[in-house]
C-alpha cells in the first residue's frame, strides 16, 4: 500500500534524523584520536607529559600477552623484587581483552594502544546511548547522548588514561536497571536484566576501578529510586523480582573477587596500601572546577587558528574539571523543565542519575571541606567512608567520581534535545533547531592542540629474563615520577628483565626504600658500593640509565657503578639507554 507524502517524509526524517547525530559521533571519535592518525603506528594521545599514556601502553601491552598466565600475569616486571605489582594500579585487562582479537593485525604497541582507545570510546557512546533507549527515550536522541558523553570536559581531561575514560559500566549499569524495570511493567521476567546489570559491573571491574565503584553507586542510586517510587517495581512481585537477581548477583560477587585477587593480597600484607588524607585533598575537586573545562577544549582562538600551545594551555587549566559543558548543561536544564514529556520510567531512571550525579560531586570534593574564616573543616562522606570502609582508601583522585555527574547531565541532554521543536522527524524546514544544537554540540566538544607522545616498541621478550635491572638516576618519590620513569615498563618489556624503576600511583615499600637510598648515595649520606652489593644480592644483575634525556646525575652515577667494579656493556633492544653489568661479589676493594 502505498504511503502518504507526508507519512513517507516523516519516515525519512526520522531515518536521517539519527544519522546525522551518529555521524557527529564518529567525528568526535576522530578528534580525540586526531593527535595520532597522522602516525597511529607509532604515536598516541599524550597530553601532562605524556607519561601516563607511556605508562598505560606498558600496562596494555603486559595484560595483552599474560592475560591467560595467572602465575605470571600479576608480577608486573616493574618495581623488583615487589611481588603482585600489578595491583598498584589499574591493570586494564578489559581493554587488553577487547582489543585481543585483532591483536596480531595490530603491529605496534602504540596500534593497539590506539584500538583500545577507540574501542573504549566506542563502547562508552554506546551504552549511553543504550542508557537512554532502555528507558524508552526517542531514537533520534540516542546519538545526542553518546555525543554529550564523549565531547564532555571530562572525557577530554581523560584523554591520557585508558582507565579512566568515560567507564562504559556506568550507563550499561542504567541501561540494565532500565530494561529490567520495563520488563516488570510488561509483566515479563527481568531475570536478562540483571544478568546484563551483573555483566555490566563485573566487565567494569577489569576496566578500571573508579568506573567499577561509579558503577556501583549509581546501581544503588538507580534501585533506591526504582523501590521508592510510588508503585514501585518490587511491590507486587518482590519475591521473584530478588529471586531472579540472586544468582546474577552471586556471579558479580565472584567475578569481581577474582578480579580483585592481586589488590587484596597486597592489601593483606601492606598496611601502607592506602591513599593518605593528604593525598585525596591534594587531588580533590573545588568550587572552582565546577566551570572548569579544562585545558584541551576548543575555543573561539583556536577556531580562528591562534589558539595557545598544549604547554601553555596545560599550564593555566587545572586538571581537575566537573563542568558538563555549556551548551549539554542548557540542554539539560530544557530537559529537566520539559520532564513531564517523559514516561514515569524515564522519570524515575533520570532522577536516579541526578541523585547518583549529586552524590558523586559530592564524593569529588574529597574527605572535607574548609569552612570560611576558620580553621574547622566540614566532614564529607567520602572522608566517612575512608575512616570506616577500608576499600575507599584506595582512592585518591576524588574528583574523578564527578563522571556520575557527566553521565547524567549527558542523559538529561538528550532529553532536552528530544523535546526540541523538530526534534523528531517532523518537517524539514522545522529541524533546523536540532540539527543545529548537535553542530553546536560538536564544536563546542571538540579538543584542541591535545599532544601526541611517541611510544617506543616493546618487543617480543618472555619474562623473567636472568637478573633484575637497577634504574637510574630514580626519583626521590612518587611525585616525581615522569615520562622517564613510565618509559621503565615498556623497557622491561622490550628486554625480558624485571626493573626496579617504576611509575604508578602508589609505590610499594621496598621501592620507596631504594628510592631514599639512592637519594643517600647522591648526597654522600650512603656507601654506593654497600648499596650495589645488597642490590647484587638480590638479584640485580645490571644497572641501567636513560641517557637519551640529560639528567645531572648520570655522571655521578657513571662514576659510581665504575669505581664499585661495574663494567660497561652493549645495550640491548631500543636505544638512548646506557648498561652496566654489576660484578659477582658487588663490592670492590
Amino acid at each position: 500500500m502505498k504511503q502518504p507524502a507526508d507519512a513517507t517524509a516523516r519516515s525519512s526524517n526520522r531515518a536521517s534524523g539519527p544519522a546525522f547525530a551518529w555521524l557527529a559521533v564518529a567525528l568526535m571519535c576522530c578528534g580525540l584520536l586526531w593527535p595520532a592518525l597522522g602516525d597511529p603506528i607509532r604515536r598516541v594521545p599524550g597530553p601532562y607529559g605524556g607519561a601516563d599514556a607511556l605508562l598505560q601502553a606498558g600496562l596494555l601491552e603486559w595484560s595483552g600477552r599474560h592475560w591467560w598466565q595467572p602465575s605470571v600475569w600479576p608480577h608486573l616486571p616493574i618495581f623488583h623484587p615487589a611481588r603482585d605489582a600489578i595491583a598498584a594500579m589499574d591493570s586494564l585487562l578489559g581493554q587488553a581483552l577487547a582489543v585481543a582479537p585483532w591483536r596480531a593485525w595490530l603491529p605496534t604497541v602504540a596500534a593497539r594502544y590506539n584500538a583500545a582507545l577507540l574501542t573504549s570510546l566506542v563502547l562508552a557512546a554506546a551504552a549511553m546511548a543504550w542508557s537512554w533507549r532502555a528507558a524508552g527515550g526517542a531514537r533520534a536522541a540516542a546519538p545526542v547522548a553518546a555525543l554529550a558523553l564523549l565531547g564532555a570536559p571530562m572525557t577530554i581531561a581523560h584523554l591520557g588514561h585508558l582507565n579512566q575514560l568515560p567507564p562504559p559500566g556506568v550507563p550499561a549499569a542504567a541501561a540494565a536497571l532500565a530494561w529490567a524495570v520495563g520488563r516488570r511493567r510488561r509483566g515479563l521476567s527481568p531475570r536478562r536484566a540483571w544478568w546484563a546489570l551483573a555483566g555490566s559491573l563485573s566487565l567494569q571491574a577489569i576496566w578500571g576501578w573508579y568506573g567499577f565503584a561509579a558503577a556501583l553507586l549509581a546501581t544503588v542510586c538507580l534501585l533506591g529510586v526504582a523501590l521508592a517510587a510510588p508503585g514501585g517495581v518490587v511491590r507486587d512481585a518482590r519475591r521473584e523480582l530478588l529471586a531472579g537477581a540472586m544468582w546474577p548477583a552471586l556471579f558479580c560477587t565472584v567475578a569481581v573477587t577474582v578480579a580483585a585477587l592481586p589488590y587484596l593480597r597486597v592489601s593483606s600484607r601492606e598496611s601502607s596500601y592506602e591513599r593518605t588524607i593528604d593525598e585525596v585533598r591534594w587531588y580533590s575537586a573545588d568550587f572552582k572546577h565546577l566551570v572548569n573545562t579544562g585545558a584541551h577544549r576548543a575555543g573561539p582562538a583556536d577556531w580562528l587558528g591562534r589558539g595557545a600551545d598544549a604547554a601553555t594551555r596545560e599550564a593555566k587549566a587545572a586538571r581537575q574539571v566537573l563542568h558538563p559543558g555549556w551548551i549539554v548543561l542548557i540542554l539539560a536544564g530544557w530537559g529537566w523543565r520539559q520532564r513531564c514529556r517523559l514516561d514515569p520510567d524515564q522519570r524515575r531512571l533520570g532522577n536516579g542519575l541526578l541523585l547518583a550525579g549529586g552524590c558523586g560531586l559530592v564524593l569529588a570534593f574529597g574527605d572535607s571541606t574548609g569552612l570560611p574564616g576558620t580553621a574547622w573543616r566540614l566532614p564529607l562522606p567520602l572522608g566517612v567512608l575512608h575512616d570506616c570502609f577500608p576499600p575507599a582508601r584506595a582512592f585518591r583522585a576524588a574528583w574523578r567520581f564527578g563522571q556520575l555527574a557527566t553521565v547524567a547531565a549527558a542523559w538529561w541532554a538528550a532529553a532536552g534535545w528530544a523535546a526540541l521543536p523538530g526534534a523528531e522527524g517532523r518537517p524539514v524546514g522545522r529541524r533546523l533547531l536540532p540539527v543545529a544544537v548537535v553542530l553546536a554540540l560538536l564544536l563546542e566538544s571538540w579538543p584542541a592542540r591535545v599532544p601526541a607522545v611517541v611510544i617506543p616498541d616493546a618487543g617480543t621478550s618472555p619474562p623473567n629474563a636472568a637478573g633484575a635491572v637497577l634504574t637510574l638516576p630514580a626519583p626521590a618519590d612518587v611525585y616525581g615520577e615522569g615520562p622517564q620513569e613510565a618509559a621503565w615498563l615498556l623497557r622491561a618489556l622490550a628486554t625480558g628483565r624485571a626493573v626496579t624503576g617504576g611509575a604508578s600511583g602508589w609505590v610499594p615499600p621496598v621501592t620507596r626504600e631504594l628510592r631514599r637510598d639512592l637519594a643517600a648515595c647522591e648526597r654522600g649520606e650512603l656507601e654506593t658500593r654497600r648499596l650495589l652489593a645488597a642490590l647484587r644480592a638480590g638479584g640485580v644483575t645490571s644497572a641501567e640509565m636513560r641517557v637519551d634525556d640529560p639528567d645531572p646525575r648520570l655522571d655521578f652515577w657513571r662514576d659510581a657503578l665504575r669505581t664499585a667494579g661495574a663494567t660497561p656493556s652493549r645495550a640491548q633492544g631500543v636505544g638512548g639507554f646506557e648498561t652496566w653489568d654489576l660484578p659477582e661479589t658487588g663490592v670492590q676493594p
